[in-house]
């Protein structure tokens, strides 16, 4: 009943603790307007992104939170964490856009079900936002859905290597099919799948390094996440990859 029009009015009665009379609000409508991505630099030209969930508008805020971490595209990122423990899932297309950022080519994900439009599947287009920096997935038993979508794309395709706790285990798509009197019936009509062909539903996905007594991502983020162990992990094994890479090309025969 909150719901209108842009630009249209809507009165709240709020009860509130110690108040003796509802509190009463004259509120405009607008767009609301859900901020999903939160970033942060590291040192050494590393990079932290956090995305809560999936919503429209992720994509988007993700190419300007990465925009941020580089200067505008002109300082490269080294490596880069990106977050997703505690994220239940969302808009399956921004999951799917999130994982394109930095996919070239290949299958993101694949749903099948007993009818054609229960079946699908979602490619990635070309671009690396990261330019083939590497890439580590935080993910814990909070991850699930759209989460499991993303990192299982990343991990399969070689892109990303995924730390933290075994995932949720939600990867199955449900359609609302509309009934009389205003009711609803939420039926399971397709199952996801990673690009390898393994199923995310009721297994969830078992991270490449596990972290045993793996902090949960706070709600609340503190002003700097440089303290959380397991961004520390993550962030150490960008640099060991980074300096395996250095070795490599210094014992290469000139």
């Amino acid at each position: 009943r909150m719901r209108g029009n842009v630009g249209s009015r809507v009165r709240l009665a709020i009860g509130r603790a110690g108040e003796p009379e509802p509190l009463l609000f004259d509120l405009q409508r607008s767009e609301v307007h859900v901020h999903t991505v939160r970033a942060e630099p590291m040192r050494g030209g590393y990079g932290y992104v956090r995305i809560t969930q999936f919503s429209d508008s992720t994509p988007a805020d993700l190419d300007t939170a990465l925009a941020g971490l580089t200067a505008g595209g002109t300082h490269a990122l080294r490596g880069l964490v990106l977050d997703l423990r505690g994220n239940p899932g969302g808009v399956l297309e921004a999951a799917v856009g999130v994982a394109d950022e930095f996919l070239e080519s290949g299958v993101i994900v694949r749903a099948e079900g007993r009818t054609p439009d229960a079946r699908f599947e979602m490619d990635a287009t070309s671009g690396d936002a990261l330019g083939g920096a590497p890439l580590v997935v935080l993910v814990d038993g909070g991850s699930a859905s759209g989460s499991e979508i993303v990192a299982g794309a990343l991990r399969d395709h070689g892109r990303a290597a995924l730390m933290g706790e075994r995932t949720f285990g939600k990867g199955s798509v449900q359609t609302v099919i509309p009934l009389r009197d205003g009711q609803a019936l939420k039926l399971t009509t397709s199952k996801y799948f990673t690009p390898s062909g393994a199923s995310i539903h009721e297994r969830g996905i078992q991270p490449d390094v596990v972290l045993a007594n793996l902090p949960r991502a706070p709600e609340t983020p503190p002003a700097t996440m440089a303290a959380d162990t397991a961004v520390q992990a993550a962030l150490q094994y960008l640099r060991d990859r980074s300096l395996g890479a250095q070795l490599a090309r210094a014992a290469a025969p000139r």
